[in-house]
């Protein structure tokens, strides 16, 4: 864990829940238990003196293993969760050297509430020779359930206790379910996430079902001796450690059941609203799941529940094999590998950390020492330009339109005279990194902690300065731009710019998300603004078939070729179409209904 607001959460609600006679009390007395703790040295002192970890030292012995080092070494000093995440389990298994092979590993979140009686039902799994448990949870509005959840504390003169009934505990969870959850009902077809791995039937108000691509790695007894795993901790722990173990699920609630804690607007960048295709669910996970994932995702089945299983359980049940038999037919006949995956190379070239060549699959474009590129990547990035000067058959020439602008106004894009700020999501640069290399760049994080004067050299004649943002800095423009006003050169401007980055999704998206953004331009009015829209049904149409088109270049390769060429010239000339048209639309400030991106101006 880290950071005092998860460290807080386990204080009062995790530790309390662990610490439950059928959890860690009960794994105590039938095995050889120490607990161990990951965390920042000085936030390991913040909990050592609360009432719930006195409790704790009662029940096993305690270490604790600093993790200050892993946090530093990410980007800016700010963590990746799931690269810090992986590496700070890793340093707990590693802990145990050449004794691994005969240790039994169960992982906790620092924001994990436990049910009563969960470990005890994982002590029979292992006592039955399990070497590989997984296990799935339900994700909750942690400022809805935090007062409910105190009622139930038990206080006594030794500590707090949070023992809750699976049953209860489920009833509690679907009560206060988080707005990422609710995006995976797929019977239900409000709202939808942009990132599917979970899929969940609402059977009844009690009751739901669920498939995932991500179960939870809770139990691993490795098979082997490794120096490192290099793949994140639910993509390659498991295959890694135990290539021939068969995993388990805890598939009732009864039997295991914990929920999350997370924040109302965690991760609400993710939100769609209505319903996404199985096409568009399938074209998002071929991107990233791996066989293993696609495996559990098809075999195991999950039951939350308040009440007995009936008749109507088991109806939803069946439907919902249906479901992901259909789905596993829409994916790309190739998983991914668990080494070497895209989302865990970007994130450590990101953070400037080294992957063994050996057990990853190297980027054509990683730095300069790579292979140079193909014939084929030449050619198609000349076609397709650098963001933000894109020839107009490009399918978001609209959406860089405004930004181009910008930059040739102001006639150049050194470091003197142009700021870039990014959120460093495009493998640790920004969206406009490469048209925009000769400026001087920062990301969004050192802005909003505070670091800009450390990052930036001395220049006052600063005409431009362009921010990439994503929905969860809505509530932060105004502040961004007080920080971000003083650098700007009198009669200078500050873009902020948001671009929908997944063509085949409905840009009625973003249009919703118009409304909380009105919400934030109030605070403007003594600043003079602007609001630049880019979109239209023909634009997201062709959007969608460059996507489809490039999918398809990207799993079949050069057979692919007879059939892309004559289709991508017919796309382009469709696309050039639209675009000159919506050109006329964006220019006049008129209302467009699928938009895919916005430009706020505000002048120095």
């Amino acid at each position: 864990m880290w950071g005092s607001e998860y460290v807080c959460r386990f204080a009062r609600f995790g530790l309390p829940s662990l610490l439950a006679p059928g959890n860690l009390p009960a794994l105590a007395a039938a095995t050889d238990l120490e607990v161990l703790l990951l965390m920042p040295e000085g936030e390991r002192r913040e909990l050592a003196g609360t009432p719930a970890f006195a409790r704790l030292l009662e029940t096993a012995p305690v270490r604790h293993l600093p993790i200050d080092d892993l946090m530093a070494a990410n980007r800016g000093g700010v963590p990746f969760y799931g690269l810090t995440l992986t590496r700070a389990y890793w340093r707990g298994i590693a802990d145990s050297g050449d004794a691994m092979t005969e240790t039994r590993f169960i992982f906790m979140n620092a924001d994990f509430v436990m049910a009563d009686g969960s470990l005890t039902s994982l002590t029979a799994r292992l006592a039955a020779g399990h070497r590989v448990v997984m296990a799935s949870n339900l994700r909750c509005v942690a400022e809805d359930v935090e007062h409910p959840l105190s009622t139930l504390l038990i206080e006594d003169g030794s500590g707090s206790v949070l023992a809750i009934a699976p049953r209860d505990m489920v009833a509690l969870a679907l009560r206060h379910q988080h707005p990422l959850q609710l995006a995976k009902i797929v019977n239900a077809g409000l709202c939808h996430t942009a990132h599917p791995n979970q899929f969940f039937w609402q059977v009844d108000e009690g009751t739901v079902i669920s498939h995932h691509y991500l179960y939870f790695p809770l139990c691993i007894h490795p098979e082997r001796v490794l120096p490192t795993v290099e793949g994140f901790c639910d993509y390659a722990f498991i295959p890694e450690l135990c290539p021939h173990a068969e995993p388990v699920v805890m598939e009732d609630s009864d039997e295991f059941c914990m929920f999350e804690l997370q924040s109302r607007r965690s991760e609400l960048e993710l939100l769609r609203m209505g319903k996404a295709t199985p096409a568009e669910i399938a074209a998002s996970l071929s991107f990233w799941t791996t066989r293993g994932q696609r495996e559990a995702a098809r075999r195991h089945q999950v039951v939350f529940h308040t009440g007995p299983l009936d008749e109507k359980v088991r109806r939803v049940g069946e439907e919902a094999r249906a479901y992901m038999r259909d789905l596993d037919g829409c994916l790309s006949p190739d998983p991914v590998g668990h080494l070497g995956h895209p989302y865990w190379i970007e994130v450590t070239n990101a953070c400037g950390l080294a992957v063994s060549p050996s057990r990853s699959q190297p980027r054509p474009d990683a730095g300069p020492d790579a292979t140079p590129p193909s014939l084929l990547l030449r050619v198609r990035r000349c076609l397709q330009g650098h963001a933000p000067d894109v020839p107009v058959w490009h399918p978001n020439w609209l959406d860089a339109r405004p930004i181009a602008a910008l930059v040739a106004a102001t006639g150049r894009t050194d470091g003197g005279h142009t700021l870039y700020v990014h959120d460093g999501s495009h493998g640790g640069r920004g969206r406009f990194s490469e048209g925009l290399a000769a400026a001087a760049s920062c990301t969004l994080d050192d802005v909003l902690a505070g670091r800009l004067e450390d990052r930036l050299p001395p220049q006052a004649d600063r005409r431009l300065i362009i921010v990439e943002i994503t929905r969860r800095h809505y509530d932060a423009l105004r502040g961004l731009t007080d920080v971000l006003h003083p650098y700007l050169a009198p009669g200078g401007r500050i873009a902020f710019h948001l671009f929908e980055p997944t063509p085949w999704l409905s840009g009625v998206a973003l249009a919703y998300d118009m409304r909380r953004l009105i919400g934030h331009l109030g605070s403007f009015a003594p600043l003079r603004c602007s609001l630049i829209l880019a979109g239209g049904e023909a634009k997201r149409r062709n959007a969608r078939l460059f996507h489809w088109m490039r999918e398809t270049r990207r799993r079949r390769g050069i057979l692919a070729a007879p059939v892309l060429a004559p289709l991508w010239l017919l796309t382009a000339a469709l696309s050039v179409r639209a675009n000159r048209a919506l050109a006329a639309i964006q220019d006049a400030r008129r209302p467009i209904r699928d938009v895919s991106s916005f430009t706020l101006i505000v002048e120095g």
